[in-house]
């Protein structure tokens, strides 16, 4: 697990460059102090902090042409916030006593949902009298992945709550279902009351005593064809005092999770919008509110529903960053951006990013790289149409000036959605850090005869530290700020040392 952080400044003709990102559980907040104070920034005591001195250098590679213009947008001013990866059950101690001028990325649904369900895997087959987990043979699923037959001695299985090490609550489940037929919760599922009450009250309650790595099983051993099992929800233990199966309908988010959320001033989606691996194309690619699961990994499903997106915002009062898919047409962002202007609180500013990191190899935005048994990515495809490719080409030009082109396409489309609220968008500029990195093609290519930085109100970075920490770091769960910090100024930038 890495770590990238965002620094802020002011540009003469536009609003800031943000440096962004992260994937470490950073709990900085608190070392900023109340009310906005960056103070501890300059403690000499942090000397990882005083290195960020790096970003006052010039964009781009020295020896790159229009010195002049990334000068332009040199940074200056700089306000540092970091921004974490976080799931719920892990951020005690990112907790602040009073707001703080950070933002948050999001990653991991299932500790922030109510219905647990909507984080479990697609149905497949299983054989539960021979104990074969996975057949192999494809299932018959609706349009929301239920299955809507079975072979006759097999089973419909999913799985959620799996790979925590066990780490999920304990206490008594409730599942709610339409249809006929017959579930079997198991594995860590003990102990099952059955309700149906003639088909009326299609409910099973459960208890997890020992959770393990395995999770929750779900298996469907019986389904009507005519009246198929479906709509399943699983709804989580009562939280104190909040009994989830009287509010699940209208509050999908648990309380906890608004609270630890309530000091940030800004929530980027990436991954609760599946932005990497992403195969979303057109509108009705996206998950609807009806589909079995809202979750997605490595390109199976499309994240979360985007008006659950649009909900947190809402409640919470703050402005969302959202990831555009890089495939994603123009129709697409039109819609995206007319459910987001009729949905979203008025008052909350927008940010908005093509995709993610779109010259990344480690994502399948650009899962093959040029000369790689011949196959390219999405964006040098969509680059070498357009004449921004050659093999004399630097590596990195074409995902630049394609980013830069579609980044201001999308910017254009959502601004004539919104017209006369176009202000409240921030247009949000994807740059790469590091030696012979797409910077400098991204700030400079020219869409409509005018330069793309210059149509951009956010320029987003994203170098990489603290790489070494993860969930199985001896006692992480432990550490205060103070032990965080300790770590983090131990280890090297991975910015010292790679392309990204």
């Amino acid at each position: 697990m890495s770590s990238r952080f965002h620094a802020v400044t002011r540009l003469p003709e536009h609003r800031r460059i943000v440096v962004n990102r992260g994937s470490l559980l950073v709990t900085l907040a608190r070392a900023s102090g109340c009310g906005g104070s960056m103070s501890h920034f300059s403690n000499p005591r942090r000397p990882i902090l005083a290195r960020l001195g790096f970003l006052e250098r010039r964009l781009g590679p020295a020896g790159v042409p229009s010195t002049e213009k990334r000068q332009e947008v040199a940074m200056r001013r700089l306000f540092v916030l970091f921004i974490a990866w976080v799931s719920v059950a892990g951020t005690a101690q990112a907790q602040t006593e009073c707001s703080a001028p950070i933002g948050m990325n999001l990653t991991g649904v299932a500790d922030a949902l109510v219905d647990v369900f909507k984080t479990s895997r697609a149905f497949w087959e299983t054989d539960r009298i021979n104990w074969i987990w996975d057949t192999g043979v494809p299932l018959t699923v609706d349009a929301d992945g239920y299955p809507t037959s079975l072979r006759p001695g097999y089973a419909a299985r999913t799985l959620f709550m799996e790979g925590f090490g066990g780490n999920y609550p304990t206490g008594s489940y409730t599942l709610f279902y339409d249809g006929t037929g017959q579930i079997i919760p198991d594995f860590d599922a003990v102990n099952p009351i059955y309700f149906d009450n003639g088909g009326i009250d299609n409910r099973i309650e459960f208890e997890v005593v020992n959770p393990t790595s395995v999770g929750i099983v779900i298996d469907i051993t019986a389904t009507d064809p005519t009246d198929h099992i479906r709509n399943i929800r699983v709804i989580r233990p009562e939280e104190e005092g909040t009994d989830y199966r009287n509010t699940y309908q209208t509050d999908h988010f648990r309380p906890l999770l608004l609270d630890r959320l309530a000091n940030y001033r800004v929530l980027r989606f990436m991954d609760w919008m599946g932005t990497n691996f992403s195969p979303v194309v057109t509108w009705q690619d996206r998950t609807q509110l009806s589909q079995k699961t809202w979750s997605s990994n490595f390109g199976e499903g499309a994240g979360m529903p985007y008006e659950l997106l649009i909900e947190l915002c809402n409640r919470t009062g703050i402005p969302p960053w959202f990831n555009m898919p890089h495939m994603a047409d123009d129709d697409y962002l039109s819609q995206f951006a007319t459910m987001v202007r009729d949905q979203l609180d008025p008052d909350l500013p927008i940010y908005v990013e093509y995709s993610n990191e779109v010259w990344n190899g480690l994502f399948i935005d650009d899962a093959w790289w040029p000369g790689q048994s011949g196959q390219h990515s999405y964006a040098y495809e969509q680059a070498e149409a357009r004449g921004w490719a050659c093999p004399t080409c630097p590596f990195f030009e074409p995902f630049g000036r394609w980013v830069a082109q579609r980044s201001v396409e999308m910017f254009d489309i959502w601004r004539a959605v919104f017209g006369a609220d176009a202000d409240r968008l921030v247009r949000v500029l994807p740059i790469q850090n590091g030696p012979g990195n797409s910077t400098p093609w991204v700030l400079d290519h020219q869409v409509n005869g005018v330069a793309a930085f210059r149509q951009a109100d956010v320029v987003a970075g994203a170098p990489y530290f603290a790489g070494e920490f993860g969930p199985d770091t001896p006692g992480i769960d432990q550490w205060t700020v103070d032990d965080l910090l300790d770590a983090v100024e131990a280890t090297q930038f991975a910015f010292d040392s790679g392309p990204y």
